[in-house]
C-alpha cells in the first residue's frame, strides 16, 4: 500500500516543489538523450524506406533486361462472337483471314426412353466393361430393384471411373420417362464412343495381350456390351446416336486446317484461338506497345521514386516554432552519392546504333525542358509518345538498348543490366550500403536506449533518496515542533506558579 505523506507540514517547505524541479534539471540529460534517439529512429526509417524503394528500383531494371519484356504481344480478332484469340511471345505479327467450317463436338449418345414402370429383367446383374486405358478396363454390374435405380447406379457407376473418356447424366424427358445420356470428355474424332462386345477373357489375357486388344481403340472411349444390354438400353436405335464427335474444320488465309479441339494453338504460331460460332472474322497480331510503355513507366516510376525520396529528407534546416531545427540528412554522404550516381546511370550510352544511343533518345531523359537549377527535381520525364514512335521506327535498337547485357556476350550493357548490375552494392541485404547504414542505426538505437535504461533507474534512485531525505527532515522538524510546544508549556506554568505567589 503506498505510503500517504503531507509535505512541508512540520518544517513549512514545499518538498515536493523542490524534488520535482531538483529532479527535472537531472532529467535534462535523459531527455536529450531521449530525443537522439527519436531522430535516429526516424533517419534509420529514411534508410529503410529507400533501400525497399532501390529492390523495386531494381527488379523494374531487371524486367526490362528480359528479352520476353520486348516480345509482348497483342492479338485481337474483328468478330468476338466468332472466336477469342491471345497471343504468347513467339507470336508472329500479321493480318489472318479465319474461315470456321465447323467446331468440334463430343460424341453423345441416349438411350431408349425409359418409362417408371420399364422391365428391367434385361438388365439387373448383367455386366458391362469400360476402357481405362490401352491396358486396362473396369467392370460395372447393372443393379437396383427398378429402372431409377438401375440407371442412376449405371450413371454414378460411369462417372466414378474418371479415366474412361465418358459422363453419364439422366436426362428427364417427361414427368413419367428419362433417359441414360453418354457423352465423351473430349471433343473430336478421335474421341467418338465405341461400342464394343465384352471381353469375356480378359482375366486370363497377359499384359502384353490386353494391350494388343486396346491399342488399336486408340483415344476412343470404349463400351463393352452385349447386344443383349445394348438392345435393352436402346444404344442399337437409329436415333440413339445424336451427336457425332468430330474435329473443328476452317481456314487460315486459305490454308485448311483442322482441331480436335475448339481451342487451336499455334495454327498461327504462337497464337491461341478458342473458336465458338462457325463464320468469317480477321485476327490481327501486332506488338502490344502499351504492355512495353506500362514496363517502362514501372522503371521511371520506382527511379522518380528513390528521387523524391531523397529530396523530402535533405532540405536545408529550419527553425521550428519553438526554436528548434526541422530534421534533414542534407549534409549525409550516403544520399548525395546515391543520387549522383543514379543522374550518371541514366547519362550513360545504352545503345550503338545513331539516334538509339541514349536513354533521351527515346523519350526518357531527367529534367526535360527545364532551363533553372532552382526548377530542377532529377526526376525523369517520360515522353511515352516519343517512345511508341521510336520503337516503330526501330523495335531491334530500343530492344537493345534495354535488354543488351555485357555477360552476354553483348558489347555494351542496355539499360536494365547497368541499372541492376550497379544497384546490386547498395541492395544487398546483409552488406549493402543501405543495409551497412540500417544496421548502424539499429545499434546506435540500442546503445541509447540501454543507456536511457540505466539513466532512468540512477534518476529513480535519485529521487528515492530525495523523497527519504526529506521525509526523515519533516520527522525530525515534528520531534523539534512537540519539544518546543512541551517547553513553553512548561516556561507558561512556572509563570502562572510565580504570579500568584
Amino acid at each position: 500500500m503506498p505510503t500517504v505523506t503531507f509535505p512541508g507540514l512540520a518544517s513549512g517547505f514545499n518538498t515536493k516543489e523542490y524534488i520535482d524541479a531538483v529532479m527535472k534539471a537531472e532529467k535534462i540529460p535523459y531527455n536529450r538523450l531521449e530525443e537522439k534517439k527519436e531522430i535516429t529512429t526516424v533517419y534509420k526509417g529514411v534508410f529503410d524506406s529507400l533501400k525497399t524503394k532501390l529492390n523495386t528500383f531494381k527488379d523494374a531494371a531487371a524486367d526490362l533486361k528480359l528479352v520476353g519484356s520486348f516480345t509482348v504481344n497483342n492479338a485481337t480478332v474483328s468478330d468476338a462472337t466468332k472466336m477469342t484469340v491471345t497471343a504468347g511471345e513467339s507470336a508472329l505479327a500479321g493480318s489472318y483471314a479465319i474461315k470456321v467450317d465447323k467446331l468440334a463436338k463430343q460424341g453423345v449418345y441416349q438411350s431408349k426412353v425409359m418409362q417408371q414402370n420399364s422391365d428391367i429383367s434385361g438388365l439387373v446383374g448383367q455386366k458391362i466393361q469400360l476402357k481405362l486405358s490401352d491396358s486396362e478396363i473396369t467392370e460395372i454390374e447393372l443393379k437396383g430393384t427398378n429402372i431409377d435405380e438401375v440407371l442412376n447406379n449405371l450413371a454414378k457407376s460411369i462417372n466414378n471411373n474418371t479415366k474412361s473418356g465418358v459422363s453419364a447424366s439422366i436426362v428427364q424427358t417427361s414427368s413419367t420417362e428419362k433417359r441414360l445420356v453418354l457423352t465423351s470428355k473430349e471433343t473430336g474424332a478421335a474421341h467418338e464412343i465405341n461400342f464394343m462386345d465384352p471381353i469375356t477373357n480378359w482375366s486370363t489375357l497377359t499384359p502384353e495381350d490386353r494391350k494388343q486388344v486396346l491399342q488399336p481403340t486408340g483415344d476412343h472411349p470404349v463400351i463393352f456390351m452385349s447386344s443383349a444390354v445394348k438392345s435393352a438400353l436402346g444404344f442399337d436405335a437409329a436415333d440413339a446416336h445424336i451427336q457425332t464427335a468430330i474435329d473443328a474444320e476452317l481456314t487460315i488465309n486459305g490454308v485448311a486446317v483442322s482441331s480436335p479441339s475448339n481451342s487451336v494453338k499455334d495454327a498461327i504460331p504462337g497464337v491461341t484461338m478458342q473458336l465458338t460460332a462457325i463464320g468469317d472474322s480477321t485476327v490481327k497480331v501486332s506488338q502490344d506497345t502499351d504492355k512495353i510503355v506500362s514496363k517502362v513507366q514501372a522503371f521511371v516510376n520506382a527511379y522518380n521514386d528513390i528521387i523524391k525520396t531523397i529530396k523530402a529528407n535533405t532540405p536545408k534546416s529550419s527553425k521550428n516554432s519553438d526554436g528548434s531545427l526541422t530534421l534533414t540528412l542534407q549534409g549525409d554522404s550516403t544520399l548525395r552519392s546515391l543520387r549522383n550516381e543514379l543522374g550518371s546511370w541514366m547519362d550513360s550510352i545504352v545503345g550503338d546504333v545513331q539516334g538509339f544511343k541514349l536513354l533521351s533518345d527515346i523519350g526518357l531523359e531527367v529534367d526535360k525542358g527545364v532551363k533553372t537549377a532552382a526548377a530542377m527535381t532529377g526526376e525523369i520525364k517520360f515522353d511515352a509518345e516519343l517512345f511508341k514512335s521510336k520503337l516503330a521506327e526501330n523495335p531491334e535498337a530500343v530492344q537493345k538498348m534495354f535488354t543488351s547485357n555485357k555477360s552476354s556476350g553483348d558489347t555494351i550493357d542496355g539499360i536494365g543490366a547497368l541499372f541492376e548490375k550497379n544497384l546490386t552494392p547498395w541492395t544487398r541485404s546483409t552488406d549493402g550500403y543501405m543495409a551497412s547504414r540500417i544496421t548502424a542505426y539499429e545499434s546506435d538505437i540500442k546503445f541509447i536506449t540501454e543507456q536511457l535504461d540505466n539513466m532512468d533507474l540512477r534518476l529513480k534512485k535519485r529521487q528515492a533518496t530525495l523523497e527519504s531525505k526529506f521525509v526523515n527532515m519533516e520527522k525530525v522538524m515534528s520531534g523539534l515542533n512537540n519539544q518546543l510546544t512541551w517547553i513553553k508549556g512548561q516556561v507558561a506554568s512556572l509563570t502562572k506558579s510565580s504570579s500568584s505567589n
